[in-house]
């Protein structure tokens, strides 16, 4: 009886449908297919195939290092992405890497400073001793993001002045990558600190702020400048907090990121927290603007439903709010309400080719403001007032946009504003019209999920 042969994996697959297989393959089954024969390591070892591993199991699109450092090939950047990532869940190290990634392209584009300050990533050895010099562990999502990135060179010290000219208009050389605002004279600008200032701002503060249970177990990974605004890390369980008004005198925190069922084990709060931040400045909602004649990334929103905007005979106006933790409590405090709200009025005429007014001219006088302030849904409070902040600011058509600052508190964690500004065409010395009230749209004030 003649022998029957089953035909060979050879004749059945040629070498592209091997690459076709493989290329669709995780990186166990690529490692297992270079075992069968020489032919099989061979189409195994093209770079191709590892391309495709780095792409889906890291994020990487060019064969580099979690640094940026140009590899010989893919499959010598997926090894030591194997290498130095190994003690960590793939899926952190993925996300944290996206997270960089988009904060990096982004500030790239939008504001250089901030991009060129931005430490390259620690190493394992760094966060080790960070660790024993701390006396606490650190969470692995917390240790993801800092090998991805140390933090910023430029942060605050603890004794610094702000000795800049803000009239110079010359950049100030400290830029925080989580922005800020700024009404009145409360100025925040909040950076991501390196390990090394985040010792030394831990070390100096936390003895000194009562009521914050075990001292070693906090960590400040992001402070404002000047020292005002601070962002601490509850390294037993992962949580982010920030200090409110009560900080130093009582330990007051309040949550920066609400906790959900799916990522309550997680200790992954810090990277839920960048990354929503990250897609709040890809999507538009923060921008950078320029105040006091240096830029800033400003926390006030600039979409719709957190920003309002009203056009009234071709006077714009843009207005939204940010909560500022640093002035509030959550404690009963007779003689301070407890949520405070910073709000934004941005307000220009518009060029005759944006809109078309029913009063024609050139330039507009504000006279005075009418707000409506609620609370909770209901009436609170109805201001009536000459200019604003002690200004008559004078709006001509295409011009500048004029901004300005104020803050409003209130007993509930959520209300809104809206009202109207009176304006006399013209001038005030040289009125051309009667005055009209230009709207001011509902803007909403509310203590948001993420806090930033």
């Amino acid at each position: 009886m003649e022998e029957v042969q089953e035909p060979s994996l050879e004749r059945e697959l040629p070498d592209a449908v091997v690459h076709a297989i493989l290329r669709r393959c995780d990186f166990e089954d690529v490692c297992r297919s270079a075992c069968v024969d020489r032919r099989w390591h061979l189409i195994a070892s093209d770079d191709s195939v590892w391309q495709c591993l780095c792409e889906k199991d890291f994020y990487l699109f060019q064969p580099s290092d979690h640094h940026g450092n140009i590899c010989p090939s893919y499959k010598e950047a997926y090894k030591l992405w194997c290498m130095n990532f190994r003690m960590y869940p793939r899926s952190v190290v993925v996300r944290a890497k996206r997270c960089w990634d988009s904060l990096r392209d982004w500030t790239s584009i939008n504001y250089p400073e901030i991009a060129h300050s931005l430490r390259p990533g620690v190493s394992e050895e760094d966060l080790n001793n960070f660790e024993g010099q701390l006396g606490w562990k650190l969470p692995l999502a917390v240790r993801v993001l800092y090998r991805f990135c140390g933090g910023q060179d430029r942060s605050p010290h603890l004794n610094e002045e702000d000795d800049s000219d803000e009239d110079s208009g010359v950049d100030r050389d400290y830029v925080g990558l989580f922005g800020g605002y700024r009404f009145y004279e409360h100025r925040v600008d909040v950076h991501f600190v390196s390990l090394q200032k985040a010792l030394v701002l831990t070390e100096h503060f936390i003895p000194q702020w009562g009521d914050l249970g075990d001292a070693r177990k906090w960590v400040i990974v992001a402070a404002s400048f000047p020292l005002q605004k601070f962002f601490l890390l509850d390294c037993q369980d992962g949580s982010l907090f920030v200090g409110t008004r009560h900080l130093a005198t009582h330990g007051g925190l309040m949550s920066c990121v609400p906790r959900t069922p799916e990522a309550a084990d997680a200790q992954d709060s810090m990277l839920r927290w960048l990354e929503m931040y990250s897609s709040r400045l890809n999507s538009g909602t923060y921008t950078v603007q320029r105040f006091d004649g240096y830029d800033s990334i400003s926390l006030y929103p600039e979409l719709d439903p957190l920003c309002s905007e009203a056009v009234t005979d071709g006077v714009q106006v843009r207005s939204s709010a940010v909560f500022v933790p640093e002035h509030s409590t959550l404690e009963d405090d007779i003689n301070f309400a407890n949520y405070m709200f910073a709000y934004s009025i941005r307000m220009r005429l518009l060029a005759s080719e944006d809109h078309s007014p029913t009063n024609v001219y050139n330039s507009c006088q504000l006279v005075s403001r009418h707000w409506i302030i609620r609370e909770d849904g209901a009436f609170r409070n109805e201001v009536r007032g000459g200019g604003v902040i002690g200004q008559y600011p004078l709006l001509r058509r295409g011009g500048r946009t004029y901004t300005y600052a104020s803050c409003s508190p209130l007993n509930e964690p959520n209300g809104s504003i809206e009202g109207a500004f009176t304006f006399v065409p013209g001038s005030l010395t040289k009125p051309e019209g009667p005055q009209f009230l230009a709207k001011v749209a509902e803007f909403p004030l509310e203590v948001p999920s993420f806090i930033y």
